[in-house]
């Protein structure tokens, strides 16, 4: 393998770049789809005991022990807008989490505003083996949401049968 002009070898490569991952290797079918959140000032009123997750996990919130609130997803209710690798924040999004966070009974105000680049599968799985057609090349990725519970497992195994 050559970078910037310095060869690099490896008995083994791992592409770990979940929603990114098409853009290395078109033959591995990930899409990219984004997440956006909020998170507000702190709110002496308890809104969310627990993590709260609601309409089949696309929307999530949770109160932080200082009472900032963080909420996400409504990306169902643009999903033409949301598959994209496009990090930035929408005003449609960000007006359905604003709507969302007065409902719970939040009264303070959103401090910070930002979107992610989640890795979806068509199967809803990781995809974590060898990549078709590349010898000693393996894809981990595609964790559909899920990657703080998928990514460690999947990544796991991956070292575990290399």
């Amino acid at each position: 393998m050559h970078a910037g002009g310095e060869t690099c070898a490896a008995g083994a490569v791992v592409v770990a770049t979940n929603a990114y991952t098409a853009e290395l290797l078109p033959q591995v079918d990930i899409d990219p789809n984004r997440a956006q959140m909020l998170a507000t000032e702190p709110d002496r009123t308890r809104v969310a005991e627990h993590p709260t997750y609601s309409h089949h996990g696309y929307r999530y919130w949770r109160q932080m022990p200082a009472g900032e609130v963080l909420i996400g997803g409504w990306r169902d209710t643009s999903p033409g807008t949301e598959r994209t690798s496009d990090a930035e924040p929408t005003t449609t999004i960000q007006a359905h989490l604003d709507e969302a966070v007065l409902r719970l009974g939040v009264r303070g105000r959103a401090t910070h505003r930002w979107a992610g680049i989640m890795g979806f599968t068509k199967t809803g799985l990781p995809l974590v083996g060898p990549v078709e057609g590349m010898k000693n090349v393996y894809v981990c990725a595609g964790f559909n949401g899920h990657g703080m519970g998928f990514a460690f497992m999947s990544a796991r195994a991956l070292v575990d049968s290399l």
